[in-house]
């Protein structure tokens, strides 16, 4: 299908209240944006969820690349279209979250191999040892016979042929008997310290471990209500966990979405903090007069992580 056509076929997709506005606009999108597994549906603003269908495999583009390509009439101009179908989508366009996450699928298929590989090893070295032993046990043994044992030795004839005996002189010893010493318990067994993977501090990418968050950066057209049904939260949560959030969201603001949560009963209130120079997290917990242990913990920030500059952070506050 041409671009003409899909052009053609998109005015039945375009009245979206919300998104893409009403009926009677006459915004053009990209053809070929829309969600992974939906390309005829697509998020009317800059977003994660929004995949580029010419592109071989899908991928996301940058916030920056949508906004001038995507989402505006000047998707034409765009360098994929330009280039032609099938295409792996430049590192320059590539969102750096889609990135990441195409590199961890990498490496956890690599792994799976790996562990597959290691078992594969393992089960032809144990067949090995267990078909080598019945070999040993099915050869032909020699016949024993035993003479009557004496008080502290026993005497065994061997016969290996009918022309040849032979004596074997076994002396039983008596062994000592080891002396147990019980082991008196610690007050306290020490518990292991957790190791924990570089944390991925930034905009749109998902923060924390048992209850995540996202970042945002407010852009024309976006709304608490466009949130809470692209991230399966509510309003209210939303509100819940922003320290300080206005009524109405002015442009580049930055605002805390919970992923996949309405419940945030017993989570305190966050504030976006962005790091302009490196520093260890536990000087940045005194700097900004903030609990430290609960800094860690939503951030999921190992002891002693040093924070780079363009990272941001959930600072939890008092309401």
């Amino acid at each position: 299908m041409t671009i003409e056509e899909k052009l053609n076929n998109l005015e039945a997709h375009k009245e979206r209240d919300g998104i893409l506005g009403t009926s009677n606009e006459k915004n053009l999108y990209c053809p070929y944006l829309g969600l992974k597994f939906d390309p005829k549906s697509w998020v009317g603003y800059p977003s994660p969820i929004n995949y580029c269908h010419r592109v071989k495999p899908l991928a996301v583009p940058k916030f920056e690349h949508q906004r001038e390509y995507c989402l505006s009439n000047n998707f034409t101009q765009c360098p994929i279209i330009l280039v032609g179908p099938g295409q792996r989508m430049p590192k320059t366009v590539r969102s750096k979250a889609d990135r990441r996450n195409s590199l961890k699928k990498i490496i956890f298929v690599e792994v799976l191999v790996g562990l597959v590989l290691i078992a594969v090893i393992l089960g032809a070295i144990f067949w090995q040892e267990i078909l080598s032993g019945v070999f040993q046990i099915t050869e032909q043994q020699p016949t024993v016979t035993q003479s009557p044992i004496t008080s502290e030795s026993a005497t065994a004839t061997l016969g290996l042929s009918p022309t040849y005996t032979a004596t074997i002189t076994i002396t039983m010893e008596k062994t000592p008997t080891p002396t147990q010493t019980s082991v008196q318990p610690t007050d306290t067994p020490a518990l292991p310290t957790p190791t924990l993977e570089p944390p991925v501090l930034a905009l749109e990418t998902p923060i924390g471990m048992e209850f995540q968050f996202i970042i945002h950066a407010v852009v024309p057209g976006e709304s608490l209500e466009l949130y809470a049904r692209d991230y399966n939260t509510t309003v209210e949560a939303i509100r819940a966990v922003n320290y300080n959030l206005p009524s109405f969201l002015p442009l580049d603001w930055i605002v805390i979405i919970p992923l996949n949560t309405v419940d945030v009963g017993g989570i305190p209130q966050f504030e976006p903090y962005e790091v302009k120079q490196a520093v260890t997290v536990e000087v940045l917990a005194d700097l900004l007069s903030v609990d430290l242990t609960d800094l860690r913990l939503y951030n999921r920030i190992p002891k002693g992580y040093t924070l780079n500059p363009g990272e941001w952070l959930l600072v939890p506050r008092q309401p």
